[in-house]
C-alpha cells in the first residue's frame, strides 16, 4: 500500500538527483556522442572563434561570481602560495613527463604519435587551478576557504605567464612554442574576462543575486560544450586507437593520484596545519578545463589528441575529490550530500 505523500516524496528525490547529477549524467552521454556523431564539435572548433568566446564568457561569470574581497584575508600565507604554484607548474608538468615515457606510446609507435601523446599530456598538466571545485571542496572538507580562493586567484592569474614557461621547459626542442604571443592571447582571453566580471559585480550583483543560482548553472553547460568539442576532434582516433585513450586514463589518473600523494608529504614536512593542507591539495592537484581548451585550439591545433587528457584528467578529479572528504575531516553525512551538491558547479565557476 502507498503510503499517503509518498508519490510527492518520491518526485521531491527525483528532481534533488536531477539537480546534484545533471553535470555527470550529460557528460556520460556527451563524451559517447562526441566519439561517433563528431560532426558538431568539429565546426565549433573549426569556426575560429567559437571556442575563444566561450572561455571568456565562462571566465567572465567566473569573474561576477568571485567574492574577491576574502582574498586580503589570506594573502600573506607564502609558504602555501609558494608550494601549490610550485606543484602546479613546475611538479605536476614534470611527473607527467616521466608518466608519457614510461605509460605513453612505445618505442614501435610512430615519433608523430609519441610527440603529440605528450604535447596533449602537458597541456593538462600546466594548467591552472579550478575555478569552482577547489573551493568548493575545501569548504566540504571544513578546510580554508579563504586561501583556497587565494590560490586559485594566484594559480589563474600567473597562468599566463607560467603555463608557457612550463610547456616551453619540458616540451624542449619538440615544438616551437610563440611565448610572446602566447602570453599575449592569454591574457586577452583568460584576465580580462576575468577582470571585466569584477567590474560588472559592483554594479550589478545587489540586482543579480537573486539569479546566482542559475549563473552558477552557465559554466557547467558550457563545459558540456568543451568537452564535445574535445572528444569529436579525437573521435577517429579513439575508434580507430583505442589503447591510446586508455593511456590517456591511465597517465592522468598515475599523475593527480602521484600530486595529492606529494602535496600530503611536503606538506606535513612543510608542517602545514589540516585546513591549510586541504586548500592546498585542492587547490594544487586539480586543473581547469576552459584555459586547457582555449591553449590547446589556439596552439596546438593540430594535434587530435589536445583536449583528450583535458577531458579525462578533469573526469578523474570529479570522482576523486569526493572520496578525499573523509580523510581530511568532514563528516560522512557532509560528505555524501555536500559533495554531490557540488558536482554540477564545476563548470569553473566559483560556487
Amino acid at each position: 500500500m502507498r503510503l499517503p505523500g509518498q508519490a510527492d516524496f518520491n518526485c521531491r528525490m527525483l528532481v534533488t538527483l536531477a539537480r546534484r547529477f545533471w553535470f555527470l549524467a550529460l557528460l556520460l552521454v556527451v563524451i559517447p556522442f562526441g566519439v561517433f556523431a563528431p560532426a558538431g564539435g568539429r565546426a565549433i572548433a573549426g569556426s575560429g572563434f567559437a571556442l575563444p568566446v566561450l572561455v571568456a564568457c565562462t571566465l567572465f561569470v567566473s569573474g561576477f561570481l568571485l567574492d574577491s574581497r576574502k582574498i586580503l584575508r589570506r594573502i600573506l600565507h607564502v609558504r602555501a602560495i609558494l608550494f601549490t604554484l610550485f606543484t602546479t607548474y613546475a611538479v605536476a608538468p614534470a611527473i607527467a613527463v616521466v608518466l608519457c615515457r614510461l605509460l605513453g606510446p612505445e618505442d614501435g609507435d610512430s615519433s608523430a604519435t609519441s610527440v603529440r601523446f605528450l604535447e596533449a599530456q602537458l597541456i593538462a598538466a600546466t594548467q591552472a587551478s579550478t575555478l569552482a571545485s577547489a573551493m568548493a571542496f575545501t569548504m566540504l572538507a571544513r578546510g580554508d576557504e579563504e586561501l583556497a580562493l587565494v590560490l586559485m586567484v594566484a594559480s589563474n592569474a600567473l597562468t599566463v605567464f607560467l603555463t608557457p614557461l612550463a610547456l616551453a621547459l619540458t616540451l624542449g626542442a619538440s615544438v616551437t612554442l610563440p611565448l610572446g604571443s602566447m602570453v599575449a592571447r592569454l591574457s586577452l582571453v583568460v584576465l580580462l574576462p576575468v577582470a571585466l566580471g569584477q567590474l560588472a559585480r559592483r554594479a550589478f550583483w545587489n540586482r543579480a543575486a537573486p539569479a546566482a543560482s542559475f549563473l552558477r548553472q552557465v559554466p557547467a553547460a558550457i563545459m558540456l560544450v568543451f568537452v564535445y568539442t574535445g572528444t569529436s576532434s579525437a573521435a577517429a582516433e579513439l575508434r580507430t586507437e583505442s589503447t591510446l585513450a586508455l593511456r590517456f586514463l591511465l597517465v592522468c589518473a598515475t599523475l593527480h593520484l602521484s600530486l595529492i600523494v606529494w602535496i600530503l608529504a611536503l606538506s606535513a614536512v612543510l608542517g602545514l596545519e589540516r585546513p591549510v593542507r586541504t586548500a592546498v591539495l585542492f587547490s594544487a592537484s586539480q586543473k581547469t578545463l576552459p584555459n586547457g581548451i582555449y591553449l590547446w585550439r589556439g596552439f596546438f591545433p593540430e594535434n587530435p589528441y589536445g583536449a583528450l587528457a583535458l577531458v579525462i584528467y578533469h573526469a578523474f578529479q570529479l570522482i576523486t575529490a569526493p572520496l578525499l572528504l573523509p580523510l581530511l575531516g568532514s563528516s560522512r553525512q557532509e560528505s555524501i550530500e555536500e559533495s554531490s551538491r557540488s558536482w554540477h558547479n564545476d563548470g569553473d565557476a566559483q560556487p
